[in-house]
């Protein structure tokens, strides 16, 4: 007998990127933050854990929600906090899109929208991207009632200008959703807009510029009336104790994220300028990643060429970024190291 719905049989599942216990990999594929969280997170961790474990968390979060606010000058109405944007990004379609209704997506992308869409049974119009990975002009004529969208944008890390995002905004009809999961390694945000357009919202997470990809902490931000609806279908205590600690000493440290932050950039943007100078094709990026095309050797051939040498990049087996490898940013001395084995293996 099979128990489940039919779209979630034809559905496949979203595929995470390869996690090696080995800790002589130099591990440059999810996007990790190479520094540890800060001293003033792990000392508020380490303070946290004591007999109020054995109660119930905030059930909205409201500590983490205030320090948000202040921080960004919003209102504590204006922010939903989740287990991971990814579940955020979860109970926005859950709250918003009927079986049927139109979902507009773009292609390359992060492969989770897709999976949200199917499990939903919605209808998906998925357009390619153009040869820069910018949106094309024929997206501005469809009518969705929801739109994901990454900026800076994955996987080719460019970042969408706000006019763009602005037209899009207006044209669509339904929701436009903005991931901002990389935002802290761009020049600008598009944070400003929820305040200007009642459907955009702005979805956050602390799992690349926070490094705390472990503990599963993300955000969004929107009108209060949206924010309310999402309220609505969020799941009981869905953010541990030791998670809102975290992420609002976090924000408390902003001024050493921000530092950490610019080394990322700084290493990134030298990393760039290296693969270029032997011939690779390297998108701007405004994220910490870069997304490369090799000369004159095949991607998938060189992922594991690298793997081999204990060097984990990312490889995509889909049309069209099957020519590429994404590679996070580490610091400067996995940087080096990777450079030191591409011009061996080149």
């Amino acid at each position: 007998m099979n128990f489940f719905r039919q779209n979630i049989q034809d559905m496949s599942p979203y595929v995470p990127g390869l996690q090696l216990n080995d800790p002589d990999i130099i591990k440059l594929n999810t996007n990790e933050n190479p520094f540890p969280p800060s001293n003033t997170v792990l000392n508020a961790v380490r303070e946290g854990v004591n007999t109020s474990l054995r109660l119930y968390p905030n059930p909205t979060s409201d500590t983490l929600r205030d320090t948000l606010a202040f921080t960004y000058s919003l209102k504590r109405e204006q922010i939903i906090v989740g287990n991971g944007s990814d579940e955020v990004l979860a109970m926005i379609m859950r709250a918003c899109v009927a079986p049927g209704d139109n979902v507009l997506l773009f292609y390359p992308t992060y492969s989770l929208y897709d999976v949200l869409a199917y499990a939903n049974d919605a209808t998906i119009t998925e357009i390619e991207l153009d040869e820069s990975f910018n949106i094309p002009d024929k997206a501005f004529g469809v009518k969705a009632r929801l739109c994901y969208l990454p900026n800076p944008n994955v996987p080719a890390g460019n970042y969408i200008d706000k006019q763009t995002i602005i037209r899009l905004a207006e044209s669509i009809g339904g929701l436009l959703v903005i991931d901002e999961a990389y935002v802290d390694f761009a020049e600008q945000s598009c944070i400003d807009l929820v305040e200007k357009y009642n459907n955009i919202v702005v979805t956050r997470t602390f799992s690349k510029s926070f490094s705390l990809a472990g503990m599963r902490i993300g955000y969004a931000v929107a009108k209060p009336s949206v924010i309310a609806g999402v309220m609505k279908v969020k799941d009981s205590y869905n953010l541990d104790r030791i998670s809102e600690i975290a992420a609002t000493a976090s924000i408390r440290d902003l001024a050493e994220i921000k530092k950490r932050c610019s080394y990322i950039k700084h290493v990134r943007d030298n990393t760039a300028q290296r693969l270029r100078s032997m011939n690779f094709h390297v998108l701007p990026s405004q994220t910490n990643f870069l997304f490369v095309k090799p000369p004159g050797v095949d991607a998938e051939y060189l992922y594991e060429a690298l793997l081999n040498r204990k060097i984990l990049v990312r490889f995509f087996n889909q049309c069209r970024v099957k020519e590429y490898l994404r590679i996070t940013i580490g610091m400067q001395e996995d940087m080096d190291i990777l450079i030191s084995t591409l011009k061996e293996l080149l």
